[in-house]
């Protein structure tokens, strides 16, 4: 009842700290959802040789592209193009890796909400100023798949694309791509 307009100013950006926090919750359960969507996807057998070449004869039949085709009818429980141990590789742990990002920028949201004699509290909230140099053997493994995305050197990559590929799963390519742009967003 005695609460000044700084007192309701300062509760009010207590409120959008912690509907931020609950955004970035929800963000990590997507991308958890993506990493075992895409790792059960990686997972799958390859479509049968005998299987491909029925819907061969039957995308024929149609006048249908075949990779078309074979990607819109493939039965549940097969992948329907043998993708790219390097490529399956690398964007399991990109996904990896930026479900760890998010997970730690939790922690340090969390850490705002902590009593301040807790032990959440008194870690350091530095980030790491400088980042881990990278292997060369990483950079021509990213190098190699990017060329096998085929992603345009300046520019941006397209989403038609990157299915066309078929080394990516279209819902991962979605996912992939707003990501991207959910944090190109916030970096201008």
């Amino acid at each position: 009842p005695k609460a000044s307009g700084r007192h309701l100013r300062m509760f009010h950006s207590w409120i959008k700290e912690y509907e931020h926090l609950e955004g970035l919750q929800q963000e990590v359960s997507k991308t958890r959802l993506a990493l075992r969507s895409f790792q059960e996807f990686i997972a799958l057998p390859k479509l049968p040789a005998k299987m491909r070449q029925e819907m061969s004869l039957q995308a024929m039949s149609l006048g249908c592209d075949f990779e078309d085709y074979v990607e819109s009818s493939c039965p549940h429980g097969f992948r329907p193009f043998d993708g790219n141990p390097a490529v399956d590789k690398l964007m399991e742990d990109l996904l990896q890796k930026n479900l760890e990002q998010q997970e730690l920028s939790i922690q340090q949201w969390t850490r705002l909400f902590a009593p301040r004699k807790s032990a959440e509290a008194s870690l350091s909230t530095n980030p790491a100023i400088l980042k881990p140099r990278a292997p060369v053997d990483e950079w021509q493994n990213w190098n190699y798949v990017l060329d096998l995305l085929e992603v345009p050197a300046h520019g941006q990559a397209d989403r038609e694309n990157l299915i066309q590929t078929r080394l990516v799963s279209p819902d991962l390519v979605d996912f992939l791509l707003k990501a991207v742009a959910k944090r190109h967003a916030l970096e201008r």
